[in-house]
Protein backbone atom coordinates (compact mmCIF):
# COMPACT_ATOMS: atom_id res chain seq x y z
CA UNK A 1 0.00 0.00 0.00
CA UNK A 2 1.35 3.33 -1.03
CA UNK A 3 0.70 5.26 2.13
CA UNK A 4 2.74 8.76 1.59
CA UNK A 5 1.06 9.19 -2.20
CA UNK A 6 -2.29 8.45 -0.52
CA UNK A 7 -1.98 11.05 2.36
CA UNK A 8 -1.23 13.72 -0.36
CA UNK A 9 -4.15 12.89 -2.50
CA UNK A 10 -6.33 13.00 0.58
CA UNK A 11 -4.97 16.68 1.56
CA UNK A 12 -5.11 17.94 -1.76
CA UNK A 13 -8.95 16.54 -1.82
CA UNK A 14 -9.56 18.62 1.64
CA UNK A 15 -7.90 21.51 -0.08
CA UNK A 16 -10.23 21.57 -2.73
CA UNK A 17 -13.16 21.08 -0.64
CA UNK A 18 -12.46 23.89 1.48
CA UNK A 19 -11.27 26.07 -1.50
CA UNK A 20 -14.87 25.34 -3.06
CA UNK A 21 -16.91 25.93 0.49
CA UNK A 22 -15.34 29.44 0.58
CA UNK A 23 -15.88 30.05 -3.33
CA UNK A 24 -19.00 28.93 -3.43
CA UNK A 25 -20.49 29.46 0.09
CA UNK A 26 -19.17 32.45 2.15
CA UNK A 27 -20.98 35.29 0.29
CA UNK A 28 -20.15 37.61 2.87
CA UNK A 29 -16.91 36.77 3.60
CA UNK A 30 -13.51 37.36 2.32
CA UNK A 31 -12.68 34.92 -0.29
CA UNK A 32 -9.66 33.65 0.29
CA UNK A 33 -7.35 30.07 -1.67
CA UNK A 34 -5.88 27.47 0.48
CA UNK A 35 -2.99 26.19 -0.90
CA UNK A 36 0.03 23.54 0.24
CA UNK A 37 3.05 24.15 -0.81
CA UNK A 38 5.38 21.21 -0.75
CA UNK A 39 9.64 21.19 -0.62
CA UNK A 40 9.40 19.16 -3.42
CA UNK A 41 7.02 18.70 -6.51
CA UNK A 42 5.42 15.60 -7.16
CA UNK A 43 4.15 14.90 -11.07
CA UNK A 44 0.79 14.40 -10.70
CA UNK A 45 -0.45 10.58 -10.87
CA UNK A 46 2.78 9.50 -10.18
CA UNK A 47 3.60 5.67 -9.48
CA UNK A 48 5.23 3.98 -6.52
CA UNK A 49 8.46 2.67 -8.48
CA UNK A 50 8.60 6.80 -9.40
CA UNK A 51 7.82 8.40 -6.21
CA UNK A 52 10.40 6.35 -4.51
CA UNK A 53 13.10 7.34 -7.07
CA UNK A 54 11.87 10.82 -6.93
CA UNK A 55 12.55 10.63 -3.07
CA UNK A 56 16.07 8.65 -3.58
CA UNK A 57 16.81 11.53 -5.91
CA UNK A 58 15.93 14.62 -3.32
CA UNK A 59 17.46 12.94 -0.31
CA UNK A 60 20.95 12.01 -2.39
CA UNK A 61 20.91 15.55 -3.92
CA UNK A 62 20.41 17.02 -0.05
CA UNK A 63 22.82 14.52 1.62
CA UNK A 64 25.92 16.88 2.14
CA UNK A 65 23.66 19.51 3.09
CA UNK A 66 21.81 17.31 5.79
CA UNK A 67 25.07 16.09 6.97
CA UNK A 68 26.42 19.44 8.12
CA UNK A 69 22.98 20.64 9.68
CA UNK A 70 22.24 17.65 11.51
CA UNK A 71 18.87 17.10 10.06
CA UNK A 72 16.61 16.25 6.85
CA UNK A 73 16.02 19.05 4.35
CA UNK A 74 13.61 18.07 2.65
CA UNK A 75 10.22 16.00 3.20
CA UNK A 76 6.73 16.28 3.96
CA UNK A 77 7.39 17.89 7.35
CA UNK A 78 8.37 21.33 5.34
CA UNK A 79 5.06 21.49 3.49
CA UNK A 80 3.34 24.74 4.02
CA UNK A 81 0.11 25.61 4.05
CA UNK A 82 -0.66 28.98 2.33
CA UNK A 83 -3.49 31.46 2.31
CA UNK A 84 -4.32 34.21 -0.46
CA UNK A 85 -6.32 37.15 -0.10
CA UNK A 86 -8.33 36.88 -3.76
CA UNK A 87 -8.96 39.97 -3.32
CA UNK A 88 -5.96 41.51 -3.25
CA UNK A 89 -3.99 38.22 -4.50
CA UNK A 90 -1.45 38.73 -1.85
CA UNK A 91 -0.29 35.59 0.27
CA UNK A 92 -1.41 36.21 3.59
CA UNK A 93 2.52 36.86 5.12
CA UNK A 94 1.90 40.31 3.22
CA UNK A 95 -1.72 40.66 4.68
CA UNK A 96 -2.61 43.62 7.54
CA UNK A 97 -3.10 41.83 10.82
CA UNK A 98 -7.03 42.67 9.93
CA UNK A 99 -6.56 40.97 6.65
CA UNK A 100 -5.51 37.99 8.75
CA UNK A 101 -8.18 37.81 10.61
CA UNK A 102 -10.71 37.98 8.18
CA UNK A 103 -8.51 34.92 6.37
CA UNK A 104 -8.77 33.05 9.93
CA UNK A 105 -12.24 33.75 10.03
CA UNK A 106 -13.14 32.74 6.53
CA UNK A 107 -10.91 29.44 6.81
CA UNK A 108 -12.96 28.07 10.40
CA UNK A 109 -16.84 29.09 8.67
CA UNK A 110 -15.19 27.08 5.26
CA UNK A 111 -14.41 24.24 7.98
CA UNK A 112 -17.37 24.30 9.67
CA UNK A 113 -19.73 24.62 6.54
CA UNK A 114 -17.48 21.40 5.54
CA UNK A 115 -18.43 19.21 8.93
CA UNK A 116 -21.51 20.30 8.46
CA UNK A 117 -22.30 19.07 5.20
CA UNK A 118 -20.61 15.63 6.04
CA UNK A 119 -23.60 15.72 9.11
CA UNK A 120 -20.77 16.35 11.64
CA UNK A 121 -22.36 17.96 14.23
CA UNK A 122 -20.19 19.30 16.62
CA UNK A 123 -20.41 22.11 19.64
CA UNK A 124 -18.67 25.43 18.78
CA UNK A 125 -17.25 27.62 21.17
CA UNK A 126 -16.01 30.90 20.21
CA UNK A 127 -13.48 32.84 22.64
CA UNK A 128 -13.75 36.77 22.76
CA UNK A 129 -14.99 36.61 18.81
CA UNK A 130 -16.52 40.12 19.39
CA UNK A 131 -12.50 41.15 20.10
CA UNK A 132 -11.25 40.29 16.71
CA UNK A 133 -13.67 41.48 14.50
CA UNK A 134 -15.76 44.98 13.32
CA UNK A 135 -19.45 45.03 14.19
CA UNK A 136 -20.70 45.17 10.24
CA UNK A 137 -18.47 41.51 9.81
CA UNK A 138 -19.19 39.92 13.59
CA UNK A 139 -23.19 40.55 12.51
CA UNK A 140 -22.50 38.74 9.63
CA UNK A 141 -20.50 36.27 11.61
CA UNK A 142 -23.15 35.78 13.91
CA UNK A 143 -25.87 35.20 10.83
CA UNK A 144 -23.48 32.57 9.48
CA UNK A 145 -23.16 30.86 12.43
CA UNK A 146 -27.09 31.10 13.44
CA UNK A 147 -27.66 29.27 9.31
CA UNK A 148 -25.34 26.57 10.03
CA UNK A 149 -27.62 25.63 13.10
CA UNK A 150 -24.46 23.59 15.26
CA UNK A 151 -25.39 24.59 18.99
CA UNK A 152 -22.50 27.61 19.34
CA UNK A 153 -20.82 29.46 22.85
CA UNK A 154 -19.76 32.90 22.69
CA UNK A 155 -17.75 34.38 25.00
CA UNK A 156 -16.50 37.93 25.51
CA UNK A 157 -16.16 40.92 28.39
CA UNK A 158 -18.36 43.20 26.40
CA UNK A 159 -22.07 42.09 26.68
CA UNK A 160 -23.06 44.87 24.15
CA UNK A 161 -20.73 42.85 21.38
CA UNK A 162 -23.58 40.60 21.52
CA UNK A 163 -26.35 43.09 20.95
CA UNK A 164 -27.61 41.92 17.32
CA UNK A 165 -28.15 38.38 19.13
CA UNK A 166 -29.47 39.50 22.56
CA UNK A 167 -33.21 37.91 21.15
CA UNK A 168 -31.32 34.91 19.90
CA UNK A 169 -29.37 33.46 22.48
CA UNK A 170 -29.46 32.89 26.31
CA UNK A 171 -26.71 35.07 28.15
CA UNK A 172 -24.95 34.01 31.30
CA UNK A 173 -23.23 36.81 33.38
CA UNK A 174 -20.61 35.25 35.31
Amino acid sequence: EFIFLDFISRINDKINDINNVISNKLNNFLKIKLNIKNSYELVPNINEKEFYEFFKKKYFEKREIDQIIKRNSVGPQFDIFEFFNEETKLNSDLCSTGEQKKILISLILSFILLMKSKNINSILLFDEIASHIDGKNLELFFDEIAKIGMQTWYTGNNIQSFQTIENKAFFVKL
